[in-house]
C-alpha cells in the first residue's frame, strides 16, 4: 500500500504477486481511493481506483473497486462511466447488493436525464441478479 501511494505501481505490483491476501490489499486501496473522494478530490480517486485495478489485475475482489469507482464517477457526474463500472462489479460478484442497488438508481438517472442504457448489459444484471442470493434473499 505504501509503494502505491508513492506512485511506485511496479513495486506495488511485485509485492501484490508475492501475497496470498489479496481482498486485503484490495481493502487498503480502496479506503485510501474513498479517502480521495470523501475529500472531494474526485479526479485523484478516480485515478487511485483506475491504478489500483491495473495493480490488481482480473482479480475477484476488484468487485470492490470498480463499484466504489462507479460511485465516485455518479459523485462526479458521469453517469455512464458509474454505468459501466458498477455493472462490472455486480456481474464480477453478483452478491453484492450494494453495488446492485447502486446500479439501478445509475440506469434510472440515466433515463431521468433522457439518455439510453446499454441494453445487452442491463439484461446481463438483470440476469445475474434473478440467480443471485439477493434474489432469493429477498423472497424469503
Amino acid at each position: 500500500t505504501i509503494a502505491f501511494k508513492e506512485g511506485d505501481f511496479e513495486l506495488a505490483k511485485s509485492y501484490l504477486a508475492e501475497t496470498c491476501n489479496t481482498e486485503s490489499v484490495a481493502r487498503d486501496l480502496n479506503n485510501v481511493a474513498i479517502g480521495y473522494i470523501q475529500k472531494n478530490l474526485h479526479a485523484e480517486g478516480i485515478a487511485f481506483y483506475t491504478a489500483a485495478i491495473d495493480i490488481l489485475g482480473d482479480k475477484e475482489v476488484l468487485y470492490l473497486i470498480e463499484y466504489n469507482l462507479g460511485l465516485a464517477h455518479m459523485k462526479k457526474g458521469d453517469l455512464v462511466k458509474a454505468f459501466h463500472f458498477l455493472s462490472k462489479s455486480f456481474l464480477r460478484y453478483p452478491d453484492f447488493e450494494k453495488s446492485y442497488a447502486a446500479f439501478v438508481r445509475t440506469v434510472k438517472a440515466i433515463r431521468e436525464a433522457g439518455q439510453s442504457c446499454n441494453q445487452d448489459t442491463v439484461e446481463q444484471v438483470k440476469a445475474a441478479f434473478e440467480k443471485s442470493a439477493i434474489k432469493l434473499k429477498k423472497a424469503s
